[in-house]
């Protein structure tokens, strides 16, 4: 989690250039919490790991609370760096608390972005989709290039990120749908429009290098 509110309502985004000194003094003055549960949330700013916040251990049930990797964190940090540059409205991790749901990144009016690396059931997926449509915005789903192996070209096999809608209800849900390959410096892989043939096969439609 990237972002926390002060007891004012206040939004604290880590990626906002603020120092770990601010951050500390802030926490024991006023502590930060949690935009869902409104519970208490520590800030840790190592040397090591991206700096995120973090639920205390035990205290909460919050959906918000489950831990994100390492390379979850990154691949959000990057993407926020490089929409920002071109959409300076850009919002990391809003809540919507009419559907409870938290897009990774919001682009005004309505793009909602999601950087899925771990599996998701379909139908998780789609529910999710569905809960951003009746909000009137738009689901775009970015996926961790590490889940695909790629085939004979133009051919990628999905190695178990998404059960992928085929055959007759592969129109449910309508929205773009990204892979992209996060490194540890600010260049993306992007692969976009991939076309389900099966439920792990996906073709391309054309690959851009940023």
């Amino acid at each position: 989690m990237l972002v926390a509110h002060l007891i004012t309502g206040k939004r604290i985004n880590l990626l906002a250039g603020y120092t770990r000194e601010k951050l500390k003094s802030i926490q024991n003055e006023s502590g930060f919490y949690c935009p869902h549960c409104k519970e208490k949330v520590r800030i840790k700013a190592g040397n090591l790991k991206i700096w995120h916040f973090s639920h205390l251990p035990g205290l909460s049930n919050c959906i918000l609370s489950s831990g994100e990797s390492i390379y979850h964190l990154l691949g959000k940090k990057l993407l926020y760096e490089q929409a920002i540059k071109e959409f300076p409205d850009t919002l990391l991790e809003p809540f919507f608390s009419e559907i409870s749901q938290r897009p990774d990144l919001f682009i005004p009016p309505d793009g909602s972005i999601e950087f899925q690396c771990s599996t998701i059931p379909a139908p998780v997926f789609i529910d999710r989709c569905k809960g951003y449509i009746n909000c009137g915005l738009t689901p775009v789903w970015i996926l961790s290039k590490k889940r695909l192996k790629r085939l004979t070209p133009p051919r990628f096999k999905s190695i178990r990120l998404i059960g992928w809608p085929h055959g007759p209800t592969r129109h449910v849900i309508h929205c773009p749908l990204f892979y992209i390959s996060v490194l540890m410096k600010p260049k993306f892989t992007i692969f976009p429009l991939l076309f389900p043939l099966h439920p792990h096969v996906c073709m391309e439609s054309f690959i851009l290098f940023l």
